[in-house]
């Protein structure tokens, strides 16, 4: 008999083994459920390693939020005023920036990353737009986040529902095999 603990590990039935005249409809009926179970289990981990890289990219979105505030009050100070655009200059400055230059640097090659379009010359309504650019990028992360959740747990209770299947499939074999041997 097949464990149904062994839902998601590489010891599971496969389709080829449903191919036994040798079963009872019960055992047929819980290796389906539990093949159905495994496959709604490998979707929901899949969901969640999106959501794990989601969430990652957002934290990355709220830092460079924070070194863009940051800008934009270096600007107003007059800390920071020509800044390079192109991703390739801003490599180049990095490793020799410090201080306010270097927070500025970081901020760009972000927003870079992102494909926001960069001034040499920022004025703080200019970094403002940067922020509120950001912002809108990581609330759409955010919502993207919350439906993958929903997506998870969908294949969640599918899969709580098919394991509890194939076990009920599994008791009522083992029921009827009861019955036999004893002659009801």
């Amino acid at each position: 008999m097949t464990d149904i603990n062994s839902v998601g590990s590489t010891q599971g039935p496969s389709a080829t083994s449903l191919n036994n005249g040798n079963m009872s409809i019960q055992l047929l009926l819980a290796q389906v459920e539990m093949m159905l179970a495994k496959d709604n289990k490998a979707k929901a981990m899949k969901l969640i390693d999106g959501i794990k890289n989601q969430q990652s990219e957002s934290k990355k979105m709220a830092e460079t939020i924070n070194q863009l505030r940051q800008l934009q009050q270096d600007v107003k100070d007059k800390k920071v005023s020509d800044l390079p655009t192109s991703p390739a200059k801003i490599d180049e400055e990095l490793p020799k920036a410090s201080g306010a230059k270097l927070n500025a640097l970081k901020a760009y090659k972000s927003c870079a990353e992102y494909g926001l379009s960069l001034k040499e010359k920022p004025s703080a309504d200019d970094i403002n737009l940067l922020i509120e650019s950001m912002k809108t990028k990581q609330e759409q992360c955010g919502t993207d986040i919350q439906q993958q959740m929903v997506f998870v747990q969908d294949y969640i209770g599918q899969y709580n529902a098919y394991s509890q299947g194939a076990s009920s499939a599994v008791s009522q074999g083992n029921q009827t095999l009861s019955q036999l041997a004893r002659g009801q």
